[in-house]
C-alpha cells in the first residue's frame, strides 16, 4: 500500500489481504470486551444478539480467509491457471448474469402476479386462509422459486384454481428458457473461456509469477539483498 498508493485497491486480492485482517481484529476486541465484561460483571449476562450478529462476521471472514487461501495456489503450475480460469470465467459470465438476472424477475413478477390472483379468488370463496392457497406468499419467495424451477427445486401442487393454466405456462416457459436455453449457454460460456486459458496456459502461469514477484519485491529490496547489502 505504500508503494502503490491508491491504485492498492483497485485490485480485488488486495482486499482479500485487508478485509480478513480487520475482521479478525475487530472479532477479538469484540470477544475480548464481552468476556471481560462477563468476568467483571459489568452487564448483567452475555449479550446474545451481539454474539449472533458477532458469529455473522465471523462467517463472513472464514469465507474470506479460504478464498485467501486460494490466492496463494496461484503460484504453483498445477493450480495457477486453475485459479486465473475461475476469475476469467466469473468476469466472461457477468454480461450473462445479467441476463439471467433479468429472466428470474421477470418469472418472479408473473408468479407473484398469478399468486394474488389466487388469493383474490379465495377470498372470494371465503377461504378464511387465503395465502394458504398461493403458490408463493412474498416477492422474495417468488423470487426463490423463479431460482429453483432451473435446479429441479420446485412445487407445483398449488397450482390450482383459475390461475393454473397460466402458471403451468409460466412453469414451462421458464424451464424451457431458464433450465435449457441459459444453462446450456452457461455451459458454452464456460467451455470457451476454458479453451481460450488452455492455449495460453503457460504464458499466464509465467506472467501470474512475475506479478506476485513484483508486488513483493520491495522485501528483498528492504533487507538489501537486492544490491548486496
Amino acid at each position: 500500500m505504500r508503494l502503490q498508493g491508491c491504485s492498492y485497491f483497485t485490485s480485488f486480492w488486495n482486499y482479500l489481504d485487508i478485509i480478513p485482517l480487520v475482521l479478525m481484529v475487530t472479532i477479538a476486541v469484540w470477544c475480548a470486551e464481552d468476556a471481560i465484561s462477563v468476568r467483571f460483571k459489568l452487564v448483567a449476562g452475555e449479550n446474545y444478539e451481539e454474539a449472533q450478529l458477532r458469529d455473522y462476521f465471523q462467517s463472513v471472514n472464514a469465507i474470506l480467509m479460504w478464498f485467501k487461501f486460494a490466492y496463494f495456489l496461484r503460484v504453483t503450475d498445477q493450480t495457477g491457471w486453475l485459479i486465473r480460469m475461475i476469475g476469467e470465467v466469473v468476469s466472461d459470465l457477468l454480461p450473462f448474469l445479467l441476463v439471467m438476472l433479468i429472466s428470474l424477475l421477470a418469472f418472479t413478477d408473473a408468479f407473484m402476479s398469478i399468486a394474488q390472483s389466487q388469493k383474490a379468488t379465495s377470498e372470494g370463496d371465503g377461504n378464511p386462509d387465503p395465502e394458504s392457497s398461493m403458490i408463493v406468499t412474498n416477492f422474495f419467495d417468488a423470487l426463490l422459486y423463479s431460482y429453483y424451477i432451473p435446479i429441479g427445486q420446485y412445487d407445483v401442487s398449488k397450482f390450482t384454481g383459475h390461475a393454473k393454466y397460466m402458471a403451468w405456462l409460466y412453469f414451462m416457459m421458464a424451464s424451457f428458457f431458464n433450465l435449457i436455453i441459459m444453462l446450456n449457454l452457461l455451459i458454452s460460456i464456460i467451455s470457451d473461456t476454458f479453451t481460450r486459458i488452455m492455449e495460453v496456459k503457460e504464458q499466464l502461469s509465467f506472467q501470474t509469477k512475475a506479478t506476485l514477484i513484483a508486488k513483493y519485491l520491495y522485501l528483498d529490496d528492504r533487507s538489501g539483498n537486492l544490491h548486496g547489502a
